[in-house]
């Protein structure tokens, strides 16, 4: 058995694959790498004489059958997506019941290295990766690939000559192809991806898209300009619940020297919309990049209905179907018509009528429900859209209450003034469609309800209808 100095801790350990020969073709040199399932080992190839990588499964992980589906999904995923920016996928096979894959051997740097040596990049280094990574997402998706899991420690930046550096994504153990009904099978439940770099969707375990690589390319961008990521909490949780309701703050705002041009926060906030259907594509967000880094006007839509959209964390699960009609209104600049009704389940206090005022001043109609029952169905002709309660001992369960009526009472719950991310996460599983922090002002919680209560026509007829079948 030979010894093999760990690239991770520099310690020699024993390792039965160093100098074994697989399947007739390769030599195993050295580790590379390794995680909590496999390992990655320089190879050689004993015929060809190439430089080689290869990944073992390994352990108990060898046999377990959902890793192993995982696993081929990753080579399926690779073998699909052939690109200059993708680690190429050379051969796969099964050496002593251990599933095994060989990639090109790549020599470089991790973008998340580079980040946390460079805090903040330089722009002409940002355009020209965070291009090449989009590139890889328009190709992808366009195969119906979703890489679910576009982080930092995932990009492989190489030097291909003096002064041009090659991005390389990898990873894509988690990634979602065309015709496999596995995805969703790692991390709690179906909740998979880095909690950092998740999308809200991601975050509650709905189905998710190409949408959701753009926002985890978002959060990147971000941080590759500021030198922080966008949002920021003690553990995993707090962070899923920013990314679901918290509208990120600007670059300017928290970066070290951030100079960016507001083109570039615009692209950035767009891309971190809550709703996915309110993300550019990958084609688009790479245009208005080429666009902004030009010094050119960055098409997007005029800044207060960006800001409206992106502060509408609703929950709805099929907000992934809004996608081309957000293109179309962003790029007419119209704006969707508030129809409905709010209503505050509450009792009438201070903060209850403060609250109603704040909305109705900014031309949403709201009504303080103070009674125990269930708020009706309908106030006069206007159907009741969006339920508001307070994150106080009473609220969290109205909120329960007007979820499990959801079939009788078609509507959204917006749980409000929740005080920790803890908190937002009780009022998550309560069943609230969009929470807002105690800390943020009324005029973001009017936003947020006017996200709820936007539609277009048709959506709001269809709207009336189902009100009119229940009650």
């Amino acid at each position: 058995m030979k010894l093999d100095r760990c690239t991770h801790c520099g310690f020699l350990e024993s390792d039965p694959l160093i100098d074994k020969i697989i399947d007739h073709k390769y030599r195993i040199e050295t580790t590379l790498g390794k995680g909590g399932m496999g390992r990655v080992y320089g190879a050689r190839h004993v015929t060809l004489d190439g430089s080689v990588a290869i990944k073992f499964l390994l352990g108990l992980w060898a046999g377990d059958p959902i890793i192993r589906t995982r696993f081929r999904r990753e080579a399926l995923a690779l073998a699909k997506l052939r690109h200059p920016s993708v680690v190429s996928l050379l051969d796969f096979g099964e050496h002593e019941g251990q599933l095994y894959m060989v990639m090109e051997r790549i020599e470089g740097t991790l973008l998340a290295a580079r980040m946390e040596m460079l805090p903040r990049m330089a722009a002409h280094a940002v355009h020209s990766i965070f291009d090449q990574l989009l590139d890889v997402l328009c190709a992808a998706h366009s195969h119906g690939i979703v890489h679910h899991d576009v982080k930092p420690t995932n990009v492989m930046l190489t030097d291909i000559s003096k002064g041009v550096v090659r991005a390389k994504l990898f990873d894509f153990g988690i990634a979602k192809v065309p015709g496999d009904e596995t995805t969703g099978i790692s991390g709690m439940g179906n909740i998979q991806g880095t909690p950092k770099y998740m999308s809200p969707e991601q975050c509650r375990g709905s189905d998710s898209g190409p949408p959701s690589d753009i926002y985890a390319l978002g959060v990147m961008l971000f941080e590759a300009l500021s030198g922080v990521p966008p949002f920021a909490a003690r553990d995993p949780a707090g962070l899923m619940a920013q990314h679901m309701f918290v509208e990120p703050p600007r670059i300017k705002e928290v970066g070290r020297r951030c100079d960016v041009c507001p083109a570039i926060e615009r692209i950035v906030r767009d891309a971190l919309s809550k709703r996915p259907g309110d993300r550019p594509s990958a084609a688009e967000m790479r245009e208005h990049l080429a666009r902004a880094f030009r010094g050119m006007a960055h098409d997007s839509v005029p800044e207060e209905k960006a800001a409206s959209r992106r502060s509408s964390a609703s929950l709805a699960p099929k907000d992934s179907t809004l996608g081309a009609g957000a293109r179309a209104r962003r790029q007419s600049g119209t704006r969707r018509a508030v129809h409905g009704v709010a209503i505050l389940w509450t009792p009438v206090s201070v903060r209850a009528l403060a609250l109603r005022d704040a909305l109705n001043n900014v031309g949403i109609p709201t009504q303080i429900w103070s009674s125990a029952c269930l708020p009706p169905p309908s106030i006069g002709c206007a159907p009741t859209r969006v339920v508001i309660v307070l994150a106080e001992p009473d609220g969290l369960p109205r909120a329960r209450a007007v979820r499990a009526a959801a079939d009788q009472l078609p509507i959204e719950v917006f749980v409000v003034d929740a005080v920790d991310a803890a908190q937002m996460a009780m009022a998550v599983r309560a069943g609230a469609t969009a929470v807002a922090l105690s800390l943020v002002n009324d005029d973001e919680v009017c936003r947020k309800a006017r996200g709820l209560l936007e539609c277009e026509p048709s959506q709001y007829d269809s709207w009336r209808d189902r009100v009119g079948n229940r009650s």
